[in-house]
């Protein structure tokens, strides 16, 4: 019997709950507990993995974004750059050839402070490095002090070959003043080449003061630094400015920005980044206008209301010579969405057993029961 106890365990292991009629013909085992049948769930269900919350906040985003895009209302249109232009060095303001509401390009001349003294150094630091180069150009002291080399050696030789063919002919101090004039005409050779580096080295000093008169020149012109429209001149000609004061205010209104905020908990950042745009707005005269753009920026903080800001940049055109979108104004953002990211969901569960059917947590319990082996005595089962 106890055999037949546990080949029963064994086919409910394996192949499930028994039928009636296996039922009918299995011996029951005295004061075993009965087993119930187990509770079979569809597989799908039972294998159905848990869902992350990211996996969840994506499946909602495409769910409710199925037309793959997000539409942001109240958004701010802003200006990307809004500068004033200052003075670098301290003068007289002697010219402004700029107006208010006048179109000026990147390096274009907004104001200019006396320059008369800087331009007097610069010529004076012009005409130093002119002598400065002629000088380092002359090589007249080498090419000399390598004919005085030549002439020296060949007295000194001379000297030699007189001792040699009429001994004691010329004196040996003869002798060694001519060797010691050969050795100094050699050392001087090498101290004008020395002179001569030094003298190149002198006309590159001179260049870096040309350069640097240049430049306090150039920092008396006051340059636009974008592409822009000049809003307001703030110091006229004739007045003292010193260095930082502004001069001019400029803003750029061919590019703009517009930002708003989107719902952290239906759209996954990942879909919004550098996505294209269109943004709506209404102008002045109660026509809806369209403008495009590029999402540059998402903001990696979640404020209040669980949303986190978007920033774009749009592409801005005029008519009749005046823009038609404007800083200030109220606009509504459609992006459109990326698809989400793959998200790879992890269960908890384990799954099945491998020629096992499925079972619950509530089967679980009331199989393992079975599973306590009966204590033998001896050769009697209790």
């Amino acid at each position: 019997m106890h055999a037949t106890a546990t080949t029963l365990l064994v086919v409910l292991a394996l192949g499930g709950p028994p039928s009636e009629a296996d039922r009918a013909s299995t011996p029951t085992l005295r004061g075993a507990p009965t087993i119930a049948p187990a509770r079979h769930q569809p597989e799908a269900q039972a294998r159905e993995p848990r869902q992350t919350p990211t996996a969840l906040r994506n499946k909602q985003a495409v769910t409710q974004g199925s037309e793959r895009r997000a539409v942001v209302d109240h958004c701010l249109v802003s200006l990307i750059d809004d500068v004033n232009v200052s003075a670098q060095e301290a003068g007289v303001l002697l010219t402004v050839p700029v107006s208010d509401g006048q179109s000026v390009r990147i390096g274009e001349l907004l104001a200019q402070t006396d320059d008369r003294r800087a331009q007097v150094a610069r010529e004076t630091a012009e005409i130093e490095l002119r002598a400065a180069q002629e000088k380092a150009d002359d090589d007249i002291e080498v090419r000399y002090a390598e004919a005085a080399h030549d002439v020296a050696r060949q007295e000194f030789e001379n000297a030699l070959e007189i001792n040699r063919n009429a001994p004691k002919t010329v004196p040996k101090s003869e002798v060694r003043r001519r060797e010691l004039a050969m050795k100094r005409a050699r050392l001087q050779i090498d101290r004008s080449k020395l002179d001569l580096r030094v003298a190149k080295m002198s006309a590159e000093v001179h260049l870096a003061n040309v350069k640097a008169a240049e430049q306090a020149v150039a920092r008396r012109k006051i340059l636009s630094p974008v592409n822009g429209q000049v809003v307001s001149v703030l110091i006229r000609p004739g007045e003292w400015v010193d260095p930082g004061d502004a001069v001019v205010r400029l803003v750029r209104l061919d590019r703009l920005r517009v930002e708003g905020f989107l719902d952290a908990s239906r759209f996954d950042p990942a879909v919004v980044d550098q996505r294209p745009v269109s943004v709506s707005v209404e102008s002045d005269a109660g026509r809806t206008e369209q403008f495009v753009g590029q999402v540059v920026y998402v903001s990696p903080l979640i404020q209040s209301g669980d949303k986190y800001r978007v920033r774009a940049e749009v592409e801005n055109r005029t008519e009749q010579r005046h823009w038609r979108l404007k800083p200030g104004k109220t606009a509504r953002m459609t992006i459109q969405l990326a698809s989400p990211p793959a998200t790879t969901a992890r269960s908890a569960d384990r799954g099945p057993l491998v020629g096992l059917p499925p079972f619950s947590p509530g089967d679980q319990a009331t199989i393992r029961s079975p599973l306590i082996q009966p204590r033998s005595v001896g050769n009697t089962t209790r």
